[in-house]
């Protein structure tokens, strides 16, 4: 759709792109009255290009990629400066200059992850984990629902979220 067409001149994790979004924002928030509170939220950009295996990061805000295998947390104590803090800056540069975008090379496997993936814990009263989430989670996908699958398994065993999870896999 439009979407693209409107940016193609633009990478998702560019400061094109993020002045547009921001750009957006503000009118979206002027039709819906809303207040810089309610458009707080984390943003993880990545973008990868399968033929040339590299991967391209951006977060504003907590969370955690695995590339190949290895941790890169993002971590503001969970007091992210969130990119709807500036959504009023006249210019949005200061800010997206602390974010900078991030390479990966000879990149064949990551996972993009919110801090949730931090808060997954035992209910109260459960018998020991027979299941370890994390590595669950982390296992290379063997199906389209692999995700979904697996979080069942550890709902079963007693897990819960102490915050919201969203997780991207690619592999």
């Amino acid at each position: 759709g439009s979407f693209f067409a409107v940016n193609k001149h633009h990478r998702i994790v560019s400061d094109g792109f993020l002045t547009w979004v921001v750009d957006d924002l503000r009118s979206i928030m002027k039709i819906l009255r809303l207040e810089e509170i309610n458009v707080l939220s984390t943003m993880l950009l990545f973008e990868y290009d399968k033929r040339s295996k590299c991967l391209k990061t951006r977060s504003l805000g907590d969370g955690v990629w695995f590339v190949n295998d290895v941790e890169h947390r993002i971590d503001q104590n969970n007091i992210p400066d969130y990119i709807g803090y500036h959504v009023n800056d006249d210019d949005l540069n200061p800010y997206l200059e602390k974010y900078p975008i991030r390479a990966f090379y000879d990149v064949t496997r990551f996972m993009v992850c919110s801090d949730g993936i931090e808060r997954i814990e035992r209910g109260s009263l459960q018998k020991p984990p027979a299941v370890d989430p994390i590595k669950l989670l982390f296992h290379p996908p063997a199906s389209p629902n692999y995700l979904d699958r697996m979080w069942n398994l550890i709902k079963r065993d007693g897990w819960i979220l102490a915050d919201d999870l969203s997780i991207v896999s690619y592999a």
